[in-house]
């Protein structure tokens, strides 16, 4: 069996924990889901299993905080939005340095419905003072969890999905943390989320076979967005978004703001899940079934922007 994101989770943690003694641990009973259940016998001392009282771990957070301490919340973002009351008037309203590690955003493949993270870039986008991060892969995610905690200035979300190294991408890409500059010829942008990532390389690649040139970005930065992102969205006619969510309020919402404030005049498609709830399966069954991949925005970009196969 490939090792998951949350194995490489929790080895961030564990080296968190053993470096500064001054970081502490907390979760609402998920610590195998999360990554941690080796961490809790290293460090007994610091490491809190609060039960499964999500309300309750991210106050407690921060409790310490305020303390002088540094807390790490280890959580499923599966339950997450459970704590947002918590999340807003304790920690956001305060401005808490709470670095919040939620595993499992997104869909959640063959657990039971009520397991999916779908909303959780919706609730998150709205909270003010609220970093929210979503590394492209698991290499991506343990150097940003280290990063971010020696870093933390301010309440902090990373999510990552239920996946495993089997789910990144086959080969190199550009994210929202590198020197972007558009490409000669370039038709369009796709800009993605986590595990859409690899679903984004491989609709380049189609897109490139069929005499269309497309860049492609991994979004890692998703509040604030990146101005590496944003100052690269004027330059093109044609963007499409992708991210394992619901659509409403999500991820592409945030860059249509950006082009509607902003005055910018790009056509945007958007790919994500409309406002339902999905049933559980494969990532390769799901996407296929509500048409979230690489062939399927094929067709629809094709539907929505004949003029880009127009002949001049």
């Amino acid at each position: 069996r490939a090792k998951g994101y949350a194995a490489f989770a929790g080895e961030a943690i564990d080296e968190i924990l053993t470096k500064f003694h001054d970081s502490v641990l907390i979760t609402p009973a998920v610590q195998s889901s999360t990554g941690i259940s080796n961490i809790f016998p290293k460090h007994k001392d610091r490491c809190f299993d609060v039960s499964l009282a999500e309300q309750h771990s991210i106050t407690l957070g921060g409790g310490f905080a305020l303390e002088g301490m540094r807390p790490i919340v280890a959580m499923e973002s599966t339950f997450m939005q459970r704590g947002f009351d918590q999340l807003l008037h304790d920690i956001c309203l305060n401005k808490l340095p709470v670095l919040i590690i939620a595993a499992r955003s997104g869909h959640t493949g063959l657990d039971h419905i009520t397991h999916n993270a779908l909303h959780d870039l919706i609730y998150l986008r709205c909270l003010p003072n609220l970093r929210i991060l979503y590394p492209a892969t698991h290499i991506d995610l343990k150097n940003t969890i280290i990063s971010e905690f020696e870093n933390l200035k301010q309440p902090t979300v990373i999510l990552y999905p239920k996946a495993d190294i089997l789910d990144d991408p086959d080969e190199n890409f550009l994210t929202d943390k590198d020197n972007i500059k558009r490409s000669d010829g370039a038709t369009g942008l796709i800009l993605s989320v986590g595990p859409q990532n690899k679903n984004g390389i491989e609709l380049k690649h189609i897109l490139y076979n069929d005499n269309k040139i497309f860049d492609h970005i991994a979004v890692t930065q998703i509040s604030p967005l990146s101005t590496n992102v944003t100052n690269l969205i004027s330059e093109y006619n044609y963007i499409i978004t992708l991210e394992e969510g619901i659509l409403d309020g999500g991820f592409s919402d945030s860059i249509l703001e950006y082009i509607n404030d902003n005055r910018i005049n790009s056509s945007v498609i958007r790919i994500g899940f409309s406002k339902q709830f999905v049933e559980h399966g494969t990532r390769d069954y799901i996407y296929k079934k509500f048409e979230l991949d690489a062939h399927s925005i094929y067709n629809k970009i094709k539907q929505t922007w004949p003029e880009i196969w127009v002949t001049k």
